[in-house]
């Protein structure tokens, strides 16, 4: 489980835009917004620990290799760093708006204090969770006289806002808890024909294997170039998903073919594959054996 912090921010975000839709419901009196990305592109515009100037607070993100998007099962609404006492009740509604669209509204209580950090949690699925996110802001009922938080910027130029006014009493700050969404791994198999009882050989089939299983909605552009025929493109969605492709080689003839194309997970970009067959495992290209007649009468025989 993978579990990081990021900030929420004022001002046009150098990610890309949050979400518009749906518009901030009535009685919203200020909304932000934070980003979930990999680590490397938060980093790279300065939002990351390389970039801060303290008394900045650094915003993280997922840093496993190839990962290519961010499945959310836990949300936490953060004021790191207040240092006043935990009211029973936070004055504050918050919704988050994910990048699909998807709201997410916090109850106001029980709030959490531990460690200078006040924080309510929800457990919630997002499973296609990266990009910029909206945070809108509201009065909780009740607590009247309370205006929209207040905004500053750290020595780095970034923006941070604060829910009371001073950084003592918390800034706000969104917790993300999951797990990385990867490409799934593409491997290649021959199946082998039957034998007939004349000694030829039914077709052979060329498969691919998806580790894990593709998703319902996942994409496909395949490319099989099969050695014998022209290459063949095909697309198509799961389900049903792929299907094996038949070749017919003459036997102890060695081909060499191979496939590659592109899977795209529902809302994630695409991930590349391109790979060769081998048959027998280990060997270059495919080698078709020949079927072994049965044995003949003999002159013993009766």
């Amino acid at each position: 489980m993978t579990i990081f912090r990021v900030y929420a921010h004022d001002g046009p975000p150098a990610f890309g835009s949050p979400p518009a839709v749906p518009a901030p419901a009535p009685g919203v009196i200020a909304s932000y917004w934070c980003e979930l990305l990999d680590q490397a592109t938060i980093d790279s515009l300065g939002y990351g620990a390389s970039g801060v100037i303290p008394p900045g607070q650094p915003d993280g993100g997922y840093t496993a290799p190839g990962a290519i998007d961010f499945a959310v099962t836990q949300l936490c609404i953060q004021e790191v760093d207040n240092q006043q006492t935990v009211y029973n009740t936070s004055p504050y509604e918050y919704t988050l708006i994910a990048p699909t669209g998807q709201v997410i509204s916090f109850p106001t209580t029980p709030i959490k204090s531990a460690s200078g950090i006040w924080e309510f949690c929800i457990v919630q699925s997002v499973p296609q969770a990266k990009g910029i996110w909206r945070i809108d802001v509201s009065v909780t009922p009740g607590f009247g006289g309370f205006i929209a938080p207040t905004t500053g910027t750290w020595p780095n130029h970034i923006t941070f806002v604060m829910p009371h006014a001073a950084p003592v009493e918390g800034i706000l700050a969104v917790e993300f808890e999951g797990t990385e969404v990867m490409c799934p791994t593409v491997t290649t198999q021959v199946q082998l024909g039957q034998c007939n009882v004349d000694g030829t050989r039914q077709p052979s089939s060329l498969l691919l294997n998806f580790t894990p299983a593709l998703a319902p909605g996942t994409s496909y552009n395949i490319t099989w170039f099969l050695a014998t025929t022209p290459p063949l493109n095909v697309v198509g969605t799961i389900p049903p998903g792929p299907s094996p492709q038949v070749i017919n080689y003459p036997p102890n003839f060695t081909l060499y073919p191979a496939v590659s194309g592109t899977i795209t997970l529902p809302g994630s970009p695409p991930c590349s594959f391109s790979s060769t067959f081998e048959f027998p495992v280990g060997s270059s290209g495919v080698t078709i054996s020949p079927c072994l007649l049965p044995p003949g009468p003999t002159n013993t025989d009766p």
